[in-house]
């Protein structure tokens, strides 16, 4: 690629500079190996692994109310 800056970039190029680097992080990401457990274990695992807010932390629908009222 020619450009060195995003804005000289035309559309197309812009998109495969794009595709190529995400193609070049998801090649490096170790979970990208096949998952050969079972679907209920997967989903035991998101279900014990997903984030919960603390005590008196807004919630998400709260902090868009409040970013689109500023």
């Amino acid at each position: 690629m020619a450009s060195e800056r995003i804005g000289d970039m035309t559309r197309a190029e812009f998109e495969d500079w794009v595709q190529q680097l995400i193609d070049r992080r998801l090649k490096s990401w170790p979970s990208n190996q096949p998952d050969d457990r079972p679907p209920y274990e997967v989903f035991e695992s998101m279900r014990r692994h997903l984030l919960k807010r603390k005590p008196g932390q807004p919630s998400v629908l709260e902090m868009i109310r409040e970013d689109r009222d500023r």
